[in-house]
């Protein structure tokens, strides 16, 4: 097995933003099954997948400036985030949003379907 025979250079990164928090820790979880369900559609779409979710489910969540931080410095990097439903109501996700759009980063919305990665004619991938 070696790294370079997985290595797809031109393969987009996008990030999953959407609501964590909820009332309820059985709302938290589902929040997070959403977000994890989302990224498997996009895996399956050809996307490489970064889900904040996954990386923070069960963890303390009593100071989220802490992932803030980390989620901001992971988003500078992706090439697109995908919006979950509802992340109008999340001040993490909104700040995600915001962000996008003021560094150029292609916004996409789960209202919309999940987006296809898709060849050019030169063999390169493109956003569908």
């Amino acid at each position: 097995m070696y790294w370079k025979d997985y290595y797809d250079d031109d393969q987009p990164i996008i990030y999953v933003a959407g609501p964590y928090n909820a009332p309820t820790e059985m709302g938290i979880m589902d929040n997070i099954r959403k977000a994890c369900e989302a990224r498997d559609d996009l895996v399956v779409a050809g996307w490489a997948v970064v889900c904040p979710h996954a990386n923070t489910a069960n963890m303390d969540n009593e100071n989220p400036d802490i992932y803030y931080r980390m989620d901001v410095k992971i988003l500078a990097r992706c090439d697109a985030i995908y919006m979950l439903h509802g992340w109008e109501n999340s001040p993490g996700a909104r700040m995600e949003h915001e962000m996008a759009l003021e560094w150029g980063i292609t916004v996409y919305y789960e209202s919309g379907g999940v987006p296809q990665r898709r060849a050019s004619a030169d063999g390169l991938s493109k956003f569908a």
